[in-house]
């Protein structure tokens, strides 16, 4: 989220998977940007929202949990719908239900769940690894601009799709720099390092062009 680093879930997987270890990821920073195969990176566990690069809501998600592994986990909260024959209102089986199922918590969010298909429905049709060559070829021209003009940049090459970036600016003037760039209607955000020095982070995805970057380095020069 800050750096744009990509870890690599292949090699950590085959890591995890040699020693018994179970491997969850949260994947909100990369899925719907980078194809994320859950068998080949050997995941046991993967968590993400729907909102970001999913293109859906807040409020609705995806969880995935290997069969093998999920066999072997007991949830601590039981969700009403999570055990089996749950509609036996008058005889509750506590029993938890196969696979990633005994980890419902109660009435699942229809409008989100909806939405949430449509989203992942567009995504597919775009095709991830198309997303991923188009945000990356943004993020690498994106860092060069930054660099041509003297920033020191956090995210490494080849990496996306944020870009993230030191300003040299206090935390009033950078809110003001996002806060002007807002209003000439380009967004970006501003994060802190583990220092609490600002940093600003410009994020893309499937929508975002080279004539944006290219808006956003003629505003900055005006704003800074």
């Amino acid at each position: 989220f800050f750096t744009g680093h990509r870890t690599n879930l292949a090699a950590i997987g085959a890591f995890c998977r040699e020693r018994g270890i179970l491997f969850v990821v949260d994947a909100i920073q990369a899925i719907g940007h980078t194809p994320i195969d859950v068998r080949e990176m050997k995941i046991d566990v993967l968590a993400s929202g729907g909102q970001k690069s999913l293109f859906s809501l807040t409020g609705i998600g995806l969880l995935y949990v290997r069969e093998a592994v999920a066999s072997m986990l007991q949830p601590r909260p039981i969700g009403p719908n999570a055990t089996e024959d749950y509609m036996h209102w008058l005889d509750y089986n506590l029993t938890p239900r196969p696979g990633a199922l005994r980890f419902n918590m109660g009435t699942p969010n229809v409008p989100g769940l909806f939405a949430l298909e449509a989203s992942l429905r567009f995504l597919i049709e775009l095709g991830v690894g198309n997303i991923e060559r188009h945000t990356t070829a943004l993020a690498a021209a994106a860092i060069a601009m930054l660099q041509r003009l003297g920033y020191d940049v956090l995210t490494p090459p080849g990496h996306g799709p944020i870009v993230t970036f030191c300003p040299r600016l206090d935390d009033a003037a950078a809110d003001a720099a996002v806060a002007a760039l807002q209003q000439r209607g380009i967004t970006i955000s501003k994060r802190w390092d583990a220092a609490r020095v600002p940093h600003l982070r410009l994020s893309f995805h499937a929508y975002n062009t080279l004539e944006e970057l290219n808006r956003f380095e003629d505003a900055w020069r005006d704003i800074v």
